[in-house]
């Protein structure tokens, strides 16, 4: 540790004057408020929240900074492994500030400005988008204590993301470099310029960064797999590869695969001592359980987020429920929903009735909530063909090929930001915060990308190319014949990494409450990602047969 202060003395000197100077002016006060309690007094937990977070955005300063100054020693001794990552990293990042630019504050919509909006600007965690995202926010807040300040942090870590997995996919898993450099690179990453990628990656839900922290880990287990029989890598190494994978696997429930694929895939590593493995596992185990039983605590008794995963076919088997002889499974769900009124309303899909019906707002007790899940799964044993057609019409509306009626984005939200007569509470919220620079630098210009990349019109008409960008089948397609194809190939490799991927798509369609694109966006940009290694792999061959 003494050596390594020593090596970066000058930038970690550097990030702690910016974060002293931060504190020393109150850039927090443009942003943050307290959380008080009836006497007028500043919660203790608010106050910790502020400090913790502080701390650890000291410690992320010290990392840019002292990455940045690495990188421009290594780019001056001419290291061609850093090179290669900088050109990465420069052209992406550099088209994704001039996006910036034109997009700005980002393309925040609903639940990520209610993220802000009622815990993070009070020093608080909003457990339903889970404590990681609440803290990764207040961290980037502040550095800059505004909105778009969050979407700047989340767009250089998706740039340093997107070039290590691109390096180390060239150095360990076999993807070649065309001699056009400009194609190549262009082929490379057109699979994170994809319109819904970007649309999600500017906003301030969860699946933006994690999307492209999944590929990371993607790849470093990967090429764990590939160097096995290797020397092992130095131990840092290993705690940044359990922490990234504990953080991917918490963030979202379905993510719990990852963590049992790559715990796996440590234990099977080739270490040269059985306590090094141990260590590594252990560790890895023990992250996962801190982060998760914290997210739990925070969460508490509250079982409502559960209830509405599971309103959209509990809705529909209820329907279906006949009076007389399912008299059982409606008595020991009406606490939560009632089928009158669900029977009363015909037209009324699952998530409309939890709003309508005043489910949300209602205080459920843990044993109402346990007797009304008992039911729902009695009704799913009854009638398996109701809930599998609920799910399946969902996930190919969630798909785009029926139309943005159907299909849920934040376009048709985000691109109304400065349009007040647009009903969005919570871009009225963000319209009259006070917030430091909320206002789009280009309005009319934000508009018109915004639409641009959701291939719809003001109103919401799509357009026929909406039906390829938004169209969440094509990429899945391309992951089946990639998984087919690793069977007839024999590789174990691709085969394994297709089937996680799909495993963890049918684990979403049997739980998403609804119809949005985002729950899918592991495996469009994973199809494209596949499609992009299979193009260049062709182009190099055809050139080598040429060659030849």
């Amino acid at each position: 540790m003494k050596g390594l202060v020593k090596n970066f003395k000058i930038p970690i000197i550097i990030a702690c004057l910016q974060w002293g100077i931060l504190l020393a002016i109150d850039a927090d006060s443009a942003f943050f408020i307290y959380i008080r309690n009836a006497q007028g007094n500043v919660e203790a937990s608010s106050v910790l929240l502020r400090w913790v977070t502080q701390l650890l955005a000291l410690v992320l300063l010290c990392v840019i900074w002292s990455s940045g100054w690495l990188l421009a020693a290594k780019l001056r001794a001419g290291d061609r492994a850093y090179s290669r990552w900088f050109r990465f990293f420069s052209i992406y990042f550099g088209i994704q500030m001039l996006l910036m630019l034109i997009l700005w504050p980002g393309t925040w919509a609903w639940d990520d400005i209610m993220t802000v909006e009622f815990s993070v600007r009070c020093y608080g965690i909003f457990a339903w988008q889970h404590i990681f995202t609440s803290i990764f926010q207040m961290v980037a807040l502040h550095i800059f204590p505004f909105p778009a300040g969050i979407i700047i942090i989340q767009q250089l870590l998706i740039a340093i993301c997107v070039a290590t997995s691109l390096l180390l996919m060239e150095q360990s898993l076999g993807l070649k470099s065309l001699r056009n450099g400009a194609l190549d690179t262009a082929i490379k990453l057109f699979p994170f310029l994809m319109p819904p990628v970007l649309m999600y990656q500017f906003s301030g839900y969860r699946n933006g960064p994690l999307v492209y922290l999944e590929l990371l880990l993607v790849v470093l287990l990967l090429k764990e797999i590939k160097e096995r029989k290797q020397r092992c890598a130095p131990i840092w190494y290993y705690i940044f590869l359990v922490s990234l994978l504990a953080v991917v696997a918490e963030w979202r429930s379905e993510n719990i695969i990852y963590f049992a694929t790559g715990a796996c895939i440590l234990v099977l590593r080739n270490y040269k001592k059985i306590y090094y493995k141990a260590s590594i596992v252990v560790l890895a185990l023990t992250l996962f359980t801190a982060a998760h039983q914290v997210q739990k605590y925070i969460m508490g008794e509250d079982d409502m987020y559960a209830i509405a995963s599971t309103m959209r076919p509990a809705v529909e088997l209820l329907r279906r429920a006949e009076p007389l002889k399912d008299k059982k499974e409606i008595a020991d769900m009406s606490e939560v929903v009632d089928k009158n009124y669900v029977d009363s309303h015909p037209g009324m899909h699952g998530e409309l009735v939890f709003g309508k019906a005043g489910i949300r707002d209602k205080h459920i007790s843990h044993q109402a909530y346990q007797k009304y899940m008992k039911g729902l799964t009695n009704l799913i044993i009854k009638y398996p063909g109701v809930f599998l057609h609920e799910r399946v019409s969902l996930f190919f509306a969630a798909m785009g090929i029926r139309g943005d009626g159907l299909q849920m984005t934040n376009v048709q939200h985000t691109v109304h930001l400065m349009d007040t007569s647009y009903a969005n509470t919570h871009l009225d919220f963000m319209r009259n915060s006070g917030w430091l620079m909320v206002r789009p630098f280009a309005p009319e210009l934000r508009k018109s990308l915004i639409l641009a990349l959701g291939q719809q019109a003001y109103d919401g008409k799509e357009s026929p190319l909406f039906y390829v960008f938004w169209n969440g089948l094509i990429p899945i397609g391309f992951l089946i014949v990639a998984l087919f194809y690793g069977i007839r190939k024999k590789n174990r490799l691709l085969f394994g990494l297709v089937a996680v991927l799909l495993i963890k798509m049918f684990a979403v369609i049997l739980a998403e409450p609804s119809s949005w694109i985002m729950y899918y966006l592991s495996q469009y940009m994973a199809g494209y990602v596949l499609l992009s290694y299979w193009i260049i792999m062709m182009l190099s061959r055809t050139r080598i047969q040429k060659g030849a």
